[in-house]
């Protein structure tokens, strides 16, 4: 597991678990052009369990801080992304990029748990899974998006974003922002 705070600045961390559970214990934060890639056949929890009374000031916080636009690859096994809240424990606080490729899964399973500008694109063959409530900018693709509880709402404000794969789960979707007729915020 990482742990502490670890500085991409613009360069790619490759996160390998395979066969088992590993679980991010510390911060991540990256410069424009940072990329995060996960492999290996296990599960990686990307949450941040920093204890923030180490920290200089208690306010900074402790989730990731990746610059905008930011890159995180799901090449093999899956990638979870557990708890968050508006301010704290983020996966990512600002917009990322999450890439799902052939035969992996992205998991989001707390609500709160990436910018709300954020996009994931799910290649044929890979999963992407909201268990829970959360706004994010849009999912595009031609994967399995599998809604399984909460509402996940969408921003939608990317022109010609198209999810021409499938769509299951019982959770709900919502789409808003300038290419709907409705603005949540």
């Amino acid at each position: 597991p990482t742990t502490g705070v670890t500085d991409l600045n613009g360069h790619t961390l490759t996160i390998d678990v395979t066969g088992t559970t590993g679980n991010q214990t510390g911060r991540l934060t990256g410069a424009s052009g940072s990329s995060l890639v996960k492999t290996g056949s296990g599960t990686w929890n990307m949450m941040p369990y920093v204890d923030i009374t180490n920290l200089p000031n208690s306010n900074d916080g402790n989730w990731n801080d990746f610059a905008n636009n930011t890159q995180i690859r799901v090449e093999e096994g899956e990638l979870l992304i557990d708890g968050g809240t508006q301010n704290r424990n983020r996966a990512s606080r600002n917009t990322a990029e999450f890439i799902v490729s052939t035969g992996a899964t992205l998991t989001f399973s707390s609500a709160n748990t990436v910018g709300d500008l954020s996009t994931v694109e799910i290649a044929a063959g890979a999963i992407f899974n909201s268990e829970v409530g959360d706004l994010i900018n849009n999912v595009t693709g031609e994967g399995t998006f599998n809604l399984t509880g909460g509402t996940l709402s969408l921003r939608n404000t990317t022109a010609g974003a198209t999810f021409s794969g499938t769509l299951t789960g019982g959770g709900n979707l919502a789409m808003y922002g300038r290419y709907s007729n409705q603005q949540p915020w």
